[in-house]
């Protein structure tokens, strides 16, 4: 069916009727014939987004799999998994499975963003710069953004998202905390780095747990140094001075360092572990966004002999956030 479809889309297409043609397109796009995304998005250059909004609303409306795509959706929102309604975003954006539906993606991308999604923040910014300038989106949009927060409200997206959080006293699934960094700080924000299952990437999150994160954070991890001396370490200090000793192991070059501190954005995160004159450790998690740079840091400092304070306890520990300003200018969070 998905040939005869693009079939008929090219040659809608070639006699200039366009409404027809964007209507088989996106059926063939849907059925899985990559022919007819083509003809899709060389209509969409050409069409009022009004008639696009119009037709996608048509042929999703007729199309088979809606019912299946919305059931699923419905499980999605249930659960609180945002990785999947991230997921059927992208499906709707794309036109996979389902017909394309602009006002569907955005509705479920700006659903995941609230989650803390970063791909699907990504998604809802790159649909609000292709079509903001026009007057048909904002209200488009609007409606969308309407149906997000009947979903994260009424449908219990927000409950589920954060009731394993709470639960868990962690931001991050039960097992998947990276390293040592998740606790709680001394004004009830829960700050964690969690593993992403089934990914490489990892997730900062912040804020009281039974909430919405304040902060979300999602990038690879860029590269480790281990075993440089001392405490406190940012990413302009390791690229600038760099990380050189008998006992540093590095998977990361002091210009790729150098390079992020210079950035607005990381695009993910660098560890550090690093050690102390007297037996005493830290490990930190960096990353800059918007041009802050934050670093999550444990870590604990022996100030006697070591023996004796392995044996008595006595040294001092902390849990805590740094930041530094665009300006330069340092807070520390407890």
């Amino acid at each position: 069916m998905s040939a005869a479809a693009e079939t008929l889309a090219k040659a809608y297409q070639a006699v200039g009727q366009n409404e027809d043609a964007y209507r088989m397109a996106l059926v063939a796009t849907a059925s899985g014939e990559r022919g007819g995304a083509a003809v899709a998005d060389e209509l969409e250059l050409r069409m009022p987004l009004v008639e696009i909004i119009d037709l996608q609303d048509e042929v999703s409306g007729d199309w088979p799999g809606t019912a299946g795509f919305e059931t699923a959706i419905n499980a999605a929102v249930a659960d609180g998994d945002f990785r999947a309604i991230a997921g059927h975003a992208r499906a709707a954006a794309a036109g996979r499975d389902v017909p394309r539906s602009f006002g569907t993606a955005y509705m479920l991308a700006t659903l995941a963003a609230a989650a803390g999604d970063l791909g699907a923040a990504r998604l809802r910014d790159r649909l609000n710069r292709r079509f903001g300038g026009d007057v048909h989106w904002r209200s488009a949009s609007g409606e969308a953004s309407d149906e997000a927060m009947a979903f994260w409200i009424d449908g219990g997206m927000g409950a589920a998202v954060v009731a394993a959080a709470t639960f868990a006293g962690s931001w991050c699934p039960d097992g998947m905390a990276f390293a040592e960094f998740s606790f709680t700080l001394e004004k009830g924000r829960t700050v964690s780095v969690c593993e992403n299952a089934g990914s490489s990437e990892l997730t900062y999150f912040y804020g009281v747990l039974g909430k919405p994160p304040e902060l979300e954070y999602r990038g690879p991890l860029h590269g480790t140094i281990e075993g440089i001396s001392g405490y406190s370490h940012d990413l302009f200090g390791l690229g600038e001075y760099g990380f050189d000793g008998p006992q540093v192991d590095v998977d990361v070059s002091q210009e790729a360092v150098a390079a992020a501190a210079a950035a607005q954005d990381t695009d993910g995160f660098f560890l550090v572990r690093s050690v102390g004159c007297c037996g005493g450790e830290e490990t930190a998690i960096l990353f800059r966004r918007e041009g802050w740079e934050y670093a999550v840091r444990v870590g604990y400092s022996r100030n006697v002999n070591p023996d004796v304070a392995s044996e008595l306890g006595d040294y001092s520990e902390w849990k805590l956030i740094t930041l530094i300003s665009p300006d330069g200018q340092d807070t520390t969070i407890r």
